[in-house]
């Protein structure tokens, strides 16, 4: 699939060393990975979706976008079971680890609404 999903990409920019100019990969390597003398691995097929600007996932099945795998839904699970103070707490961690990938500061996330992932306090 993911050799598949890679051919489409280059095919849209015509040709290998098109590909590798305009996202920086090396045209060997490309072409090893469409020969299938190299495996695309997980973290080349983010780096490759992540430069054409494709989702994470993308080069592995399109259909299976946006569907939790099992630990994440085991994540979910947990946290909508966890007290009020406890997913607070958790969102505020989550808040500053995607807010320093997302290269914002620590004030920034600890500024934002505390219930960016949909929780509100029950009443006692």
């Amino acid at each position: 699939m993911r050799k598949d999903r890679l051919k489409q990409l280059i095919e849209a920019e015509k040709t290998t060393a098109a590909f590798s100019r305009k996202h920086g990969f090396d045209p060997n390597y490309l072409s090893q990975m469409l020969t299938g003398a190299r495996n695309i691995g997980e973290k080349t097929a983010r780096k490759i979706e992540a430069a054409t600007g494709k989702p994470a996932g993308w080069l592995d099945d399109a259909a299976e976008i946006g569907k939790l795998t099992e630990p994440e839904s085991r994540l979910i699970e947990l946290y909508r079971r966890a007290p009020y103070e406890s997913r607070v707490a958790i969102e505020m961690v989550l808040r500053t680890i995607l807010m320093a990938g997302a290269g914002l500061g620590k004030q920034e996330a600890q500024n934002e609404k505390p219930e960016f992932m949909g929780v509100e306090r029950r009443r006692r």
